[in-house]
């Protein structure tokens, strides 16, 4: 027989965990690059709706198109918030202009309204200013709940400043220009 029964966690467990985690473990704060991940300044953290069961409603599909408007291949990365937690993710390449490839679509799930973060870079050009993004420099990555990171070099990492593009639920637009 089991002694102990399921419950769901409330609001006073979930605090009184991140409490005594907070009493009890030695706490990084943020640098303030990373102040905009932790959504503190600068930038509003995305937010889509979900039942109380967390399965997405019917909605309207976020998406954002990048086109490139150089002569140059791009390769981009970005940034959303999900999960209370920034999630970011690259590497997406974009030809260019005038060529088939030279738009690329992203995806940010049903009925996402917020900022997002994009980085882009050519041989010649970057495009970023506002916030800061991990990245790996190399190789395609992916970095879940990156706002708890101090410092992106302690995963292997590198800083880069991205900027902050607000979307909403439809389809949004954005060109990289020289």
């Amino acid at each position: 027989m089991n002694r102990f029964k399921k419950v769901k966690p409330t609001f006073f467990s979930v605090s009184l965990l991140i409490i005594t985690l907070l009493v009890t473990q030695a706490v990084v704060l943020p640098t303030p690059v990373q102040a905009c991940f932790l959504g503190v300044i600068g930038c509003r953290p995305g937010r889509s709706r979900n039942n109380d069961d967390g399965e997405p409603k019917q909605g309207i599909p976020t998406n954002l198109q990048i086109c490139n408007r150089t002569g140059e291949q791009v390769h981009v990365a970005r940034a959303h918030y999900s999960n209370n937690s920034w999630y970011s993710k690259g590497w997406m390449q974009i030809g260019p202009q005038g060529t088939e490839d030279d738009c690329k679509l992203l995806s940010f799930g049903l009925d996402y309204e917020g900022d997002v973060l994009i980085y882009g870079e050519s041989s010649a050009v970057r495009w970023g200013r506002d916030s800061g993004i991990c990245v790996d420099p190399n190789y395609a990555f992916e970095v879940r709940y990156s706002s708890r990171l101090s410092r992106c070099e302690d995963i292997g990492y590198a800083h880069r400043s991205a900027f902050r593009k607000r979307v909403s639920p439809g389809n949004n637009y954005q060109s990289l220009n020289y």
